[in-house]
């Protein structure tokens, strides 16, 4: 290893520290940027909430990213993300992006589901972002495939579920064009008109609980 290798090696070990990986989660990384095995490594990873990182420690992995793509480091960005998004799930904006929701410069390294979560839980905690527009990205995307948007739900991990009843909304929204002229929220605590254990019926389910787990702050 060279001195120049061995610099962004070490940077790529600082920024690892920064973002405060589970034992667990550590252990893979150093795998996973060592010895590859990608998906393996990948598919063994744990879901953090990087939000609770402080923001010296958002920044320190922000950079990186911007290290790595202003100097044309495609393939270690492309790592570099792809790991970030497998353990941040749609928190993982916290430490890729530094302003607004756009994901052109991340976009090519994320699979749909993540990149729907991540643009989700941007929508949602940032003033600005809370526009029909951005909404109807989601929307185009759930047009396309229902089911990105359902496993993008399983990659919200924030402590506080917005971005998830987001999904969930955007899901039932689009879902509706497939069942006629039935409106799923006009259902909730009615008549099912889903199963309890299809798709739409967790989804519902989830929104549901997640109405009543709420009461409590609204009284």
């Amino acid at each position: 290893m060279n001195l120049n290798e061995e610099r962004n090696y070490q940077k790529l070990m600082d920024t690892l520290d920064a973002l405060n990986l589970s034992e667990e989660n550590r252990k893979l990384a150093e795998e996973y940027f060592s010895q590859g095995n990608e998906a393996r490594n990948l598919a063994r990873v744990r879901l953090q909430d990087f939000s609770r990182l402080s923001e010296e420690e958002r920044k320190k992995s922000v950079g990186y990213v911007e290290h790595l793509r202003k100097r044309g480091k495609k393939e270690e960005l492309a790592h570099y993300v792809r790991f970030a998004a497998a353990v941040g799930g749609s928190t993982a904006g916290y430490v890729l992006l530094q302003y607004g929701w756009s994901l052109a410069d991340i976009g090519e390294y994320l699979l749909p589901e993540q990149a729907a979560a991540i643009y989700a839980e941007r929508i949602v905690w940032s003033p600005n972002a809370l526009y029909w527009r951005n909404i109807k990205e989601l929307s185009k995307e759930a047009a396309k495939d229902l089911k990105t948007i359902c496993r993008a739900m399983e990659l919200c991990c924030h402590q506080y579920n917005n971005a998830k009843v987001l999904l969930a909304a955007v899901y039932l929204h689009e879902n509706k064009h497939t069942h006629g002229s039935k409106n799923p929220f006009k259902e909730l605590f009615g008549k099912k008109i889903f199963p309890n254990d299809s798709e739409e019926g967790k989804v519902v389910e989830f929104l549901e609980k997640n109405l009543t787990d709420s009461l409590p702050a609204v009284f």
